[in-house]
């Protein structure tokens, strides 16, 4: 995903998902929630990494927003 508007501010979200319902969950991340975040006023990108190895507990996923200024998580849409 490239966009030429310049990132000012970083939302960093840590999260996991149970196995069982990991397909799902990856399903509704880049088909409904990525999509409907970058709707909303300030959120410029978005990118997603999942750990390649199981190093134990701990999430495995790591999202950033970029996002064009702070004001951008006061947001509502």
């Amino acid at each position: 995903m490239t966009n030429s508007v310049m990132a000012h501010a970083l939302l960093a979200l840590w999260n996991d998902v149970t196995p069982a319902r990991e397909d799902e969950y990856n399903d509704w991340h880049a088909y409904e929630h990525v999509p409907e975040r970058l709707t909303m006023p300030g959120f410029v990108w978005a990118r997603r990494w999942r750990a390649v190895e199981d190093t134990g507990p701990g999430p495995r996923y790591l999202t950033l927003y970029g996002l064009a200024n702070l004001e951008a998580l006061e947001t509502t849409q």
